[in-house]
């Protein structure tokens, strides 16, 4: 039945993409011009440095100095606290990417995945900067602090492994680890140009006021800004946006991170708590 109905739905969006083909030109050129000009610049050098450090056991040295602090305030592998550092400095989904490249390589387990990301869910900062008009450092702030809030309120959830980081790759000649760091981000990258460009005609299509705010991130960004309302409001939608990250930024975490046994429940709860943490932040210390 559920194929059946699938069939039904691919086929009616064919139509409706061959029916409204010149709009869904524009906004295929349009998520391309934003992947190569937004995104593509901010995500793959980050993509490749932390690839290559993992491999170079940077995380060993990371964990002589944050270890103990974000392993006893989030009750978490301390390796994980790579990842939450990383995070900051480039944003979702490099959370995901990173957590499977160390899943892969043995340093965390399954669990510390699915607790990682719940709390790691950073919009990169110059991104926010670039994408938000009023207020873009106190949207900042609100969006990291209520990420350590949502850290600290599920910190007795999921057991925390006890995995040491231990070196990898310690005979694999620098050369072949840039290789493989420039295929892996390359080929995640294209993952997520390809689900931009797919949700990017799905709004096209379905053009309603909630698909335009909730299905793509920066979409919905540039929508909010032709809503009417004052200015605090609109900065605080924009930091429920940023916070919840829009569907596209879930479908990207998830196809990640697909060969993982990662429940979605738990991380959608923990977005709609960090858009609502956000929000409230920023209702707080956005003047009047």
């Amino acid at each position: 039945m559920i194929r059946k109905i699938s069939i039904v739905v691919v086929i009616f969006f064919t139509i409706l993409i061959f029916r409204n083909y010149p709009i869904v030109r524009d906004n295929i050129i349009l998520s391309c011009e934003l992947f190569l000009n937004r995104i593509f610049p901010s995500l793959f050098p980050m993509f490749i440095i932390s690839s290559i450090l993992i491999n170079l056991n940077f995380i060993l040295y990371i964990n002589l100095i944050f270890k103990d602090f974000l392993a006893k305030l989030f009750k978490i592998n301390a390796n994980c606290g790579y990842i939450f550092l990383m995070s900051i400095i480039s944003g979702c989904p490099s959370n995901a990417k990173i957590a499977k490249e160390m899943y892969d390589d043995g340093l965390i387990s399954e669990s510390d995945v699915q607790k990682i990301i719940l709390f790691t869910h950073f919009a990169n900062p110059l991104f926010i900067i670039s994408m938000v008009k009023n207020y873009p450092y106190l949207v900042l702030l609100a969006h990291y602090l209520s990420n350590v809030i949502i850290g600290i309120i599920i910190r007795n959830k999921y057991p925390t492994s006890s995995i040491k980081a231990s070196k990898v790759n310690k005979s694999v000649p620098l050369g072949e680890i840039l290789t493989s760091a420039i295929n892996s981000a390359m080929s995640t990258l294209m993952f997520i140009l390809g689900t931009i460009v797919t949700f990017y005609i799905i709004t096209s299509i379905i053009n309603t006021p909630f698909t335009n705010l909730i299905m793509e991130m920066s979409q919905g960004l540039k929508y909010l800004e032709t809503i009417t309302l004052s200015i605090k409001a609109k900065t605080i939608l924009a930091g429920c946006l940023l916070s919840f990250g829009g569907i596209c930024i879930h479908f990207q975490v998830y196809g990640i991170l697909n060969k993982l046994k990662i429940r979605y429940l738990p991380y959608l709860l923990c977005r709609l708590l960090h858009a609502f943490l956000t929000a409230t932040i920023l209702f707080i210390i956005i003047p009047k």
